[in-house]
């Protein structure tokens, strides 16, 4: 049952383009917007009826996805109005949620024995 969790989780976190898209593609309110719409996924999965190990995954991701959106500010707006010189908050944001889901999703993988799609395997870290 948890196998079959993760592969719907991987096809429905495959259609967001948030996690894998290049920097010049991103747009960040829409960015924001599809972490809002991920992490409302994650939270309607019932974790009860998974075991503990996917549970706690399931947890961290949303977790890593509420950071980002409250990083963001009303309407993004943390992340839009950016002036130079200094860090990116957007880039940076983004890259830490990145990395954070791509462990997650690297280690539920491994647990599971689930392919991971193409489109998530751009923002994992490497061998």
């Amino acid at each position: 049952m948890d196998r079959d969790a993760v592969q719907l989780l991987f096809a429905f976190m495959a259609k967001r383009d948030m996690l894998f898209a290049d920097r010049h593609m991103e747009d960040e309110a829409h960015c924001v917007a599809l972490a809002e719409q991920v992490a409302g996924h994650l939270t309607s999965i019932n974790e009860a009826s998974h075991g503990p190990d996917l549970a706690g995954a399931l947890r961290g991701m949303r977790a890593a996805l509420l950071s980002f959106i409250d990083r963001s500010g009303p309407a993004a707006r943390n992340f839009t109005r950016h002036s130079w010189p200094g860090a990116d908050p957007f880039a940076l944001a983004l890259g830490e949620l990145r990395g954070r889901i791509g462990l997650y999703i690297m280690i539920i993988a491994y647990q599971y024995n689930v392919e991971i799609p193409d489109e998530l395997g751009h923002f994992l870290p490497p061998d």
